[in-house]
Protein backbone atom coordinates (compact mmCIF):
# COMPACT_ATOMS: atom_id res chain seq x y z
CA UNK A 1 0.00 0.00 0.00
CA UNK A 2 2.95 2.41 0.45
CA UNK A 3 3.36 4.73 -2.21
CA UNK A 4 -0.36 4.82 -3.72
CA UNK A 5 -2.67 7.13 -3.69
CA UNK A 6 -6.38 6.60 -1.62
CA UNK A 7 -7.56 6.06 -5.22
CA UNK A 8 -5.38 4.19 -6.56
CA UNK A 9 -6.24 1.69 -3.52
CA UNK A 10 -9.35 2.07 -3.40
CA UNK A 11 -10.15 3.44 0.32
CA UNK A 12 -12.72 6.14 0.61
CA UNK A 13 -13.51 8.31 3.15
CA UNK A 14 -14.74 6.82 6.41
CA UNK A 15 -12.88 3.81 5.23
CA UNK A 16 -10.35 2.13 8.16
CA UNK A 17 -8.04 -0.57 8.78
CA UNK A 18 -8.42 -3.27 11.64
CA UNK A 19 -5.20 -4.65 11.72
CA UNK A 20 -3.56 -7.99 13.90
CA UNK A 21 -0.34 -9.43 14.26
CA UNK A 22 0.15 -12.89 13.24
CA UNK A 23 3.50 -13.38 15.08
CA UNK A 24 5.19 -14.47 18.33
CA UNK A 25 4.39 -11.85 21.19
CA UNK A 26 7.92 -10.41 21.08
CA UNK A 27 9.55 -9.46 17.87
CA UNK A 28 12.93 -9.30 17.41
CA UNK A 29 15.20 -7.52 14.97
CA UNK A 30 15.06 -10.04 11.86
CA UNK A 31 12.10 -11.16 12.59
CA UNK A 32 9.15 -11.67 9.62
CA UNK A 33 6.26 -9.71 10.92
CA UNK A 34 2.99 -10.90 9.10
CA UNK A 35 -0.46 -8.03 9.77
CA UNK A 36 -3.63 -9.07 8.48
CA UNK A 37 -5.41 -6.01 7.85
CA UNK A 38 -9.24 -5.73 7.66
CA UNK A 39 -9.87 -2.58 5.34
CA UNK A 40 -13.51 -2.05 6.90
CA UNK A 41 -15.02 0.40 4.27
CA UNK A 42 -17.84 2.76 5.22
CA UNK A 43 -19.91 0.60 3.21
CA UNK A 44 -19.58 -3.27 2.75
CA UNK A 45 -17.77 -5.35 1.84
CA UNK A 46 -14.65 -6.11 4.07
CA UNK A 47 -11.73 -6.41 2.55
CA UNK A 48 -8.78 -8.59 3.72
CA UNK A 49 -5.31 -7.15 3.42
CA UNK A 50 -2.02 -9.63 4.64
CA UNK A 51 0.85 -7.70 4.73
CA UNK A 52 4.47 -8.98 5.36
CA UNK A 53 7.05 -7.04 7.06
CA UNK A 54 10.52 -8.04 7.42
CA UNK A 55 12.92 -6.63 10.04
CA UNK A 56 16.05 -8.25 8.53
CA UNK A 57 17.91 -8.52 5.69
CA UNK A 58 15.44 -9.92 2.35
CA UNK A 59 15.31 -13.43 1.97
CA UNK A 60 12.80 -14.29 -0.54
CA UNK A 61 11.11 -17.57 0.16
CA UNK A 62 12.63 -19.87 -2.56
CA UNK A 63 9.50 -21.34 -4.88
CA UNK A 64 8.65 -25.01 -5.40
CA UNK A 65 10.48 -25.22 -8.36
CA UNK A 66 13.73 -24.31 -7.13
CA UNK A 67 12.92 -26.49 -3.83
CA UNK A 68 12.48 -29.72 -5.29
CA UNK A 69 15.61 -28.88 -7.87
CA UNK A 70 17.27 -27.95 -4.76
CA UNK A 71 17.05 -31.34 -3.58
CA UNK A 72 17.16 -33.35 -6.39
CA UNK A 73 20.99 -31.32 -6.77
CA UNK A 74 21.80 -31.92 -3.54
CA UNK A 75 20.87 -36.12 -3.81
CA UNK A 76 22.70 -36.41 -6.66
CA UNK A 77 25.69 -34.04 -5.47
CA UNK A 78 25.50 -35.83 -1.53
CA UNK A 79 26.01 -39.65 -3.56
CA UNK A 80 29.54 -38.24 -5.68
CA UNK A 81 30.75 -36.87 -2.60
CA UNK A 82 30.20 -40.45 -0.27
CA UNK A 83 31.84 -42.00 -3.09
CA UNK A 84 34.97 -39.90 -3.85
CA UNK A 85 35.54 -40.12 0.19
CA UNK A 86 35.60 -43.30 0.52
CA UNK A 87 37.54 -43.67 -3.35
CA UNK A 88 35.19 -46.05 -4.48
CA UNK A 89 32.56 -46.13 -7.91
CA UNK A 90 28.61 -45.29 -7.47
CA UNK A 91 27.09 -48.47 -6.73
CA UNK A 92 24.17 -50.18 -7.74
CA UNK A 93 22.08 -49.26 -4.62
CA UNK A 94 22.75 -45.33 -5.04
CA UNK A 95 21.58 -45.04 -8.95
CA UNK A 96 18.41 -47.36 -7.85
CA UNK A 97 17.94 -44.77 -4.95
CA UNK A 98 18.92 -42.06 -7.36
CA UNK A 99 16.79 -43.46 -10.00
CA UNK A 100 13.51 -44.14 -7.70
CA UNK A 101 14.26 -39.97 -6.97
CA UNK A 102 13.63 -39.28 -10.75
CA UNK A 103 10.50 -41.34 -10.93
CA UNK A 104 8.64 -40.12 -8.22
CA UNK A 105 9.70 -36.61 -9.54
CA UNK A 106 7.76 -37.71 -12.69
CA UNK A 107 5.31 -39.01 -11.43
CA UNK A 108 4.83 -35.39 -9.82
CA UNK A 109 5.35 -33.08 -12.49
CA UNK A 110 2.71 -35.58 -13.92
CA UNK A 111 0.28 -35.24 -11.83
CA UNK A 112 0.80 -31.07 -11.23
CA UNK A 113 0.45 -30.81 -15.10
CA UNK A 114 -3.14 -32.47 -15.14
CA UNK A 115 -4.39 -30.88 -12.35
CA UNK A 116 -3.08 -27.60 -13.24
CA UNK A 117 -3.83 -27.76 -17.25
CA UNK A 118 -7.53 -28.58 -16.13
CA UNK A 119 -7.99 -26.07 -13.07
CA UNK A 120 -10.52 -24.18 -14.42
CA UNK A 121 -12.82 -26.62 -14.99
CA UNK A 122 -11.76 -28.30 -11.41
CA UNK A 123 -12.93 -25.36 -9.80
CA UNK A 124 -15.80 -24.55 -11.75
CA UNK A 125 -17.58 -28.02 -11.77
CA UNK A 126 -17.04 -28.23 -8.48
CA UNK A 127 -18.56 -25.11 -7.49
CA UNK A 128 -21.63 -26.01 -9.87
CA UNK A 129 -22.37 -29.11 -7.90
CA UNK A 130 -21.65 -26.92 -4.50
CA UNK A 131 -24.34 -24.26 -5.29
CA UNK A 132 -26.70 -26.91 -6.53
CA UNK A 133 -26.52 -29.00 -3.79
CA UNK A 134 -26.19 -25.97 -1.40
CA UNK A 135 -28.79 -23.76 -3.36
CA UNK A 136 -29.22 -20.78 -0.39
CA UNK A 137 -25.82 -19.70 -1.27
CA UNK A 138 -26.82 -18.39 -4.48
CA UNK A 139 -30.43 -17.26 -3.49
CA UNK A 140 -30.60 -13.68 -2.77
CA UNK A 141 -29.13 -12.88 0.33
CA UNK A 142 -26.57 -15.83 0.21
CA UNK A 143 -22.69 -15.84 0.28
CA UNK A 144 -22.58 -16.24 -3.53
CA UNK A 145 -25.62 -14.02 -4.75
CA UNK A 146 -24.54 -11.87 -7.49
CA UNK A 147 -21.67 -11.85 -9.92
CA UNK A 148 -18.99 -10.56 -7.99
CA UNK A 149 -19.75 -12.60 -4.56
CA UNK A 150 -19.93 -15.74 -7.01
CA UNK A 151 -16.30 -14.31 -8.40
CA UNK A 152 -14.53 -14.05 -5.23
CA UNK A 153 -15.72 -17.95 -4.12
CA UNK A 154 -14.45 -18.65 -7.34
CA UNK A 155 -11.09 -17.06 -7.38
CA UNK A 156 -10.60 -18.82 -3.92
CA UNK A 157 -11.20 -22.23 -4.89
CA UNK A 158 -8.77 -21.54 -7.57
CA UNK A 159 -6.07 -20.38 -5.11
CA UNK A 160 -6.57 -22.84 -2.63
CA UNK A 161 -6.26 -25.61 -5.95
CA UNK A 162 -3.18 -23.58 -6.94
CA UNK A 163 -1.52 -23.68 -3.60
CA UNK A 164 -2.14 -27.55 -3.41
CA UNK A 165 -0.15 -28.35 -6.69
CA UNK A 166 2.77 -26.25 -5.31
CA UNK A 167 2.36 -28.85 -2.25
CA UNK A 168 2.19 -31.60 -4.53
CA UNK A 169 4.95 -31.05 -6.64
CA UNK A 170 7.46 -30.16 -3.30
CA UNK A 171 5.81 -33.03 -1.45
CA UNK A 172 5.71 -30.61 1.57
CA UNK A 173 2.29 -29.16 3.02
CA UNK A 174 4.44 -26.49 4.36
CA UNK A 175 4.07 -23.85 1.55
CA UNK A 176 -0.07 -24.69 1.50
CA UNK A 177 -0.06 -24.07 5.28
CA UNK A 178 2.02 -20.96 5.30
CA UNK A 179 0.95 -18.74 2.01
CA UNK A 180 -2.50 -19.83 1.83
CA UNK A 181 -4.40 -21.25 4.95
CA UNK A 182 -2.78 -19.69 7.65
CA UNK A 183 -5.57 -17.04 9.08
CA UNK A 184 -8.02 -18.03 6.16
CA UNK A 185 -10.69 -19.58 8.70
CA UNK A 186 -10.65 -16.34 10.83
CA UNK A 187 -10.88 -14.25 7.63
CA UNK A 188 -14.06 -15.97 6.63
CA UNK A 189 -15.55 -16.30 10.21
CA UNK A 190 -14.79 -11.86 10.17
CA UNK A 191 -16.31 -11.82 6.34
CA UNK A 192 -19.60 -13.74 7.48
CA UNK A 193 -18.26 -16.58 4.85
CA UNK A 194 -19.43 -19.64 5.74
CA UNK A 195 -16.76 -21.74 6.09
CA UNK A 196 -18.46 -25.27 5.97
CA UNK A 197 -19.52 -24.40 2.59
CA UNK A 198 -15.91 -23.94 1.61
CA UNK A 199 -14.75 -26.72 2.60
CA UNK A 200 -17.37 -29.18 0.84
CA UNK A 201 -15.83 -27.11 -2.74
CA UNK A 202 -12.43 -28.24 -1.47
CA UNK A 203 -13.84 -32.02 -1.29
CA UNK A 204 -15.04 -31.66 -4.39
CA UNK A 205 -12.41 -30.72 -6.14
CA UNK A 206 -10.23 -33.24 -4.42
CA UNK A 207 -12.17 -35.65 -6.21
CA UNK A 208 -12.47 -34.06 -9.37
CA UNK A 209 -8.21 -33.06 -9.18
CA UNK A 210 -7.57 -36.96 -7.72
CA UNK A 211 -9.42 -38.43 -10.85
CA UNK A 212 -7.72 -36.35 -13.59
CA UNK A 213 -4.25 -36.91 -11.81
CA UNK A 214 -5.13 -40.73 -12.04
CA UNK A 215 -5.80 -41.27 -15.13
CA UNK A 216 -3.75 -43.58 -16.82
CA UNK A 217 -3.87 -42.29 -19.71
CA UNK A 218 -0.42 -40.60 -21.66
CA UNK A 219 1.63 -40.13 -17.78
CA UNK A 220 4.52 -41.91 -16.74
CA UNK A 221 4.10 -45.67 -16.01
CA UNK A 222 3.89 -46.77 -12.16
CA UNK A 223 2.35 -46.98 -9.15
CA UNK A 224 1.00 -43.96 -7.95
CA UNK A 225 -1.74 -44.73 -5.06
CA UNK A 226 0.59 -43.93 -2.60
CA UNK A 227 1.12 -40.02 -4.36
CA UNK A 228 -2.84 -39.79 -5.09
CA UNK A 229 -3.00 -40.72 -1.64
CA UNK A 230 -0.88 -37.86 -0.61
CA UNK A 231 -2.63 -35.70 -3.15
CA UNK A 232 -5.61 -36.41 -0.78
CA UNK A 233 -4.24 -35.33 2.40
CA UNK A 234 -3.37 -31.28 1.09
CA UNK A 235 -6.85 -31.59 0.23
CA UNK A 236 -8.12 -32.26 3.26
CA UNK A 237 -5.73 -29.58 5.09
CA UNK A 238 -7.55 -27.40 3.19
CA UNK A 239 -10.67 -28.45 4.32
CA UNK A 240 -10.19 -28.90 7.93
CA UNK A 241 -8.44 -25.04 7.75
CA UNK A 242 -11.58 -23.73 6.77
CA UNK A 243 -14.07 -25.49 8.40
Amino acid sequence: MIGRSPSSTGFRPGDHLLTGLQSSPTINKNDTVQVVAYLVAAGPPVHRLRLTVNLGPHHPSPTPVENRSSLMFDAFTKVVAQADARGEFINAGQIDALAAMVSDSNKRMDAVNRITSNASAIVTNAARDLFEAQPALTAPGGNAYTSRRMAACLRDMEIILRYVTYSVFNGDASVLEDRCLNGLRETYLALGVPGASVAEGVRKMKEAAISIANDRNGITAGDCSALMSEIGTYFDRAAAAVA
